[in-house]
C-alpha cells in the first residue's frame, strides 16, 4: 500500500516497498518531468551512490517518476532526536558535498546556464530581461554563500543518513 511522504501543489511523493513514486500535477510540463528525470539518470552516471531511476511514465494523466527508495530517518528527524550531534551531521554533509563535488559530468547543466534559460523563458519586458541577465554574476555570487544555509534547509529535510554511512535523497 502507498504512503504519502510528501504533498506539494506541484508534487506529491509515495512510498511502496523498496520504490518511491514522485507524481506531478497535470499542470505539470512533459518536459520539466522528462528533464528531471533525464538529469537525475545523469547524476547516476557520474557514479554516484544515489537510489536509481526505475521508470518514467504517465499513470491516471499524471506524469510519475518512480525510483528506488532509501529506508532510513532524515536528517530532520535525526536531528529532532539528537540535537547534541549536529556538528557531526553538519560535518557528514560537508563530506557528502565533497564526495559530490569529485563527480562530474559535462552533460549537466550549470546554475548559470539554467537561470539564463529561465530568464528569457519570462514573460518580462526585455529591458528587465537584460537587467537580470546582466546581474547573473553578481547574484551567482550571492547564490553561493547562500546556498550553505539554503542546502542545509533543504538536507534538514531531504537528506536521509543510512547505518551504512550512504547518503540518499528523498
Amino acid at each position: 500500500m502507498k504512503k504519502c511522504i510528501y504533498k506539494g501543489a506541484l508534487k506529491s511523493v509515495y512510498v511502496d516497498k523498496d520504490k518511491a513514486e514522485k507524481v506531478f500535477a497535470l499542470s505539470y510540463s512533459k518536459s520539466d518531468v522528462l528533464y528531471e528525470a533525464l538529469n537525475t539518470a545523469r547524476v547516476e552516471d557520474t557514479g554516484l551512490d544515489i537510489p536509481r531511476l526505475l521508470n518514467v511514465s504517465v499513470v491516471d494523466g499524471k506524469w510519475t517518476i518512480t525510483s528506488e527508495y532509501a529506508k532510513g530517518e532524515t536528517l530532520k528527524e535525526l536531528l529532532a532526536k539528537h540535537p547534541e550531534n549536529a556538528d557531526a551531521y553538519i560535518e557528514a554533509m560537508i563530506d557528502y558535498q565533497i564526495a559530490i563535488n569529485k563527480h562530474s559530468n559535462p552533460l549537466l547543466v550549470d546554475m548559470k546556464s539554467k537561470l539564463e534559460r529561465q530568464i528569457n523563458e519570462l514573460n518580462i519586458p526585455a529591458d528587465t530581461k537584460y537587467e537580470l541577465d546582466s546581474r547573473l554574476p553578481e547574484l551567482l555570487t550571492t547564490l553561493s554563500y547562500a546556498m550553505v544555509i539554503t542546502v542545509w534547509k533543504t538536507l534538514s529535510y531531504k537528506l536521509t543518513i543510512k547505518p551504512d554511512n550512504r547518503y540518499y535523497r528523498c
